[in-house]
């Protein structure tokens, strides 16, 4: 479009666009058939596709919302190339699933691999800037499993697609709060103990006037107890 063309009190233009009036009706066609046709792709692609997306799952819908936008806003493309796309692109993934089912080193590849975090109430540091996740956001992920200090955690992972999921210390000892510090009606009642943790993995030392021997920071706090 040219720019002498662009008139702010065109509005047959601004409402309809280049097409004329009468193609919106054909764009119900057209929307209801792209509907349809990512509603059976979604499908055949497996439960997966809604129960948790991956990052293959992720560039199947970006695909096929790419392949189908055009059918539906441009009057010249037409459903059927589509149609195709998206065709070729469940096909792809159902090929890649069947090939990650069968190998394990495929598998590992194609969904990436979960990653330990926390054992036994400790953070892992290395590994949590491998996966590339802050302590921030590693406590409220916690803390949105109910969980007020690390002493409660036997097992903490990260899973391929990005979730955690929670293993409970059923004898829970105390550890590091991860309550924030900010939120002082709640850090009041919290119940210090004598044992002194590492403030930037939760490892205990016997001697704090040296480095942790987890992760190396000479910073200690009081941990607690429910």
């Amino acid at each position: 479009m040219k720019k002498e063309d662009i008139k702010l009190d065109d509005w047959d233009r601004i409402l309809f666009g280049e097409g004329p009036p009468a193609y919106l009706l054909e764009v119900v066609v057209r929307v209801v058939v792209v509907y349809l046709i990512i509603f059976v792709s979604i499908r055949l692609l497996g439960k997966r596709m809604i129960a948790e997306m991956g990052r293959a799952d992720l560039v199947a819908k970006v695909s096929m919302a790419a392949a189908v936008g055009l059918a539906i806003q441009r009057p010249g493309r037409g459903i059927l190339v589509s149609t195709a796309i998206v065709f070729v692109i469940v096909c792809v993934g159902r090929w890649l699933a069947k090939l990650a089912y069968r190998n394990r080193w495929f598998e590992k590849a194609y969904q990436g691999v979960d990653a330990l975090v926390i054992t036994d109430g400790v953070i892992d540091q290395k590994r949590l800037v491998k996966v590339e996740v802050t302590k921030e956001r590693l406590f409220a992920a916690l803390r949105a499993e109910g969980i007020r200090h690390l002493g409660q955690v036997q097992r903490f992972y990260m899973e391929a697609d990005g979730k955690f999921s929670l293993v409970i210390e059923k004898d829970a000892q105390p550890g590091l709060s991860v309550i924030p510090e900010w939120d002082q009606d709640l850090v009041v009642l919290q119940k210090q103990t004598e044992l002194m943790v590492c403030v930037q993995c939760g490892y205990s030392n016997s001697e704090i006037n040296i480095a942790c021997l987890n992760c190396g920071t000479k910073e200690y706090t009081k941990s607690i107890t429910l």
